[in-house]
């Protein structure tokens, strides 16, 4: 993004330079703008951040309500006229108005024409025919400011889901908590492009948990401090990934449940595994195909690994996400090649030969996009890999090294900013 938030003012002319760029546009700095630098500002087919504006006029809005682009960004509004929100409904990209903290019944209504991701943060309240009259809108509804739903209400936005190959979901952040009766509403949002997210959640009964369990697509509840086995046991039903990066503790018994689940599992706030857990959570298989995002388990808390844990989590079969690692082990390494399935290992920085020798031998995807240089042995050693190799940050490898790569069959994701060095020189 072309960050030009220094200007305070712009002329027509230069809006449209800016457009020929081509590229994303943050004019944070402008208070204000005219009809006509609104007009050459439309014509951006990016996105366009312009969350400075403090006012907009209905002609304003007009002309960039005819914006065609990724993201038009207007959070700086705090009100808008029901003519202005009807004009920028027209807009045909995600529409970002977090800024706005009511809306009448009318402007719901033409937002709900609207049809792409709707970004309202900002609102504190909405009526049962507002929520009726959003949930029509064909994208994603982020409405992390409300922090209460009726029965009524939750039941339509329940029924919001975006069209195929679009960004959906809907949040409701701002939920701290909810009813048996709100949650078997909301379990019934089934977007196929996004999920229900209720990271604002920090403690469920164990009729929501079972209400939840029933929801079918990407469940958030990242603001779970502790899960009862019964609880767990019931979430475990829900049948797409789940969401708990809150936990930091997590019982045999919960650890054993949540193995079940059909879709990915992510556990990001937990530190430490015990090899009681990690032989659990090892079983967890989630979809039918050991290479899709379903049957990830996501494990970014952990920085170390023990010798316990690397045996246990080998026995995984499907995604395993290990964000946190910056280093490992030759036996950790050595463990881990016997793991079937994705395995990412985004944080480590270095990898010895024995480690990378081992690494090689892993069953599915290699994802190493933490690595910024590789030693000719270490490129060797993953050159034998039978799967598809990501080395996204490479930036430092000599000849020798990527000539042993080229000889690698399978796909390999690299950075294109690569230093090639060798001994005596280096271009």
């Amino acid at each position: 993004m072309r960050d030009h938030n220094d200007l305070t003012k712009i002329t027509v002319e230069a809006a449209a330079e800016l457009v020929e760029e081509q590229d994303d546009l943050s004019l944070n700095g402008l208070t204000a703008i005219t009809v006509q630098v609104a007009e050459a500002l439309a014509k951006n087919q990016n996105i366009l951040e312009l969350n400075g504006l403090r006012s907009l006029t209905d002609q304003v809005a007009k002309a960039l309500g005819k914006h065609r682009g990724c993201g038009l960004r207007l959070d700086g509004l705090v009100t808008l006229t029901d003519t202005a929100i009807e004009s920028l409904a027209k807009n045909n990209d995600d529409l970002f108005l977090n800024g706005l903290t009511s809306l009448s019944d009318k402007a719901a209504a033409a937002l709900g024409k609207h049809k792409q991701t709707l970004l309202l943060n900002g609102l504190l309240m909405l009526t049962d025919q507002a929520a009726e009259s959003l949930a029509k809108n064909v994208g994603g509804l982020f409405l992390d400011g409300l922090t209460t739903l009726t029965d009524k209400a939750a039941e339509a936005l329940a029924s919001n889901e975006c069209e195929e190959g679009g960004v959906g979901g809907l949040t409701l952040n701002g939920l701290t908590e909810i009813s048996g009766k709100i949650a078997t509403a909301l379990a019934k949002h089934k977007d196929p492009c996004g999920g229900l997210s209720l990271d604002g959640l920090t403690a469920i009964t164990d009729e929501v948990a079972e209400a939840l369990g029933k929801h079918e697509g990407e469940l958030y509840l990242n603001g779970l401090t502790t899960l009862s086995d019964h609880a767990a046991e019931a979430l475990a039903k829900n049948r797409g990934e789940i969401h708990l990066n809150g936990l930091t503790a997590l019982s045999s018994g919960a650890a054993k449940t949540l193995a079940k689940c059909e879709g990915g599992v992510h556990l990001e706030g937990l530190t430490t595994l015990n090899s009681e857990v990690a032989e659990a959570l090892a079983k967890h298989t989630g979809s039918d195909s050991l290479f899709d995002l379903d049957s990830r388990l996501a494990l970014s808390g952990l920085t170390t690994l023990t010798d316990q844990a690397a045996d246990a989590l080998a026995k995984k079969q499907g995604g395993l996400l290990l964000g946190g690692l910056i280093t490992l082990t030759d036996y950790a390494a050595a463990a881990l090649s016997q793991h079937t399935g994705e395995l990412i290992l985004p944080s480590l920085t270095t990898l010895s030969k024995k480690a990378a020798e081992s690494l090689a031998l892993n069953k599915g995807r290699l994802s190493l996009c933490g690595l910024v240089m590789l030693t000719d042995e270490v490129a060797a050693a993953l050159s034998e890999h039978k799967g598809d190799l990501s080395l996204g940050s490479i930036t430092i490898m000599s000849a020798t090294a990527e000539a042993a790569l080229a000889k690698k069959k399978s796909v390999i994701k690299m950075s294109s900013h690569i230093i090639w060095r060798t001994k005596g020189s280096e271009r």
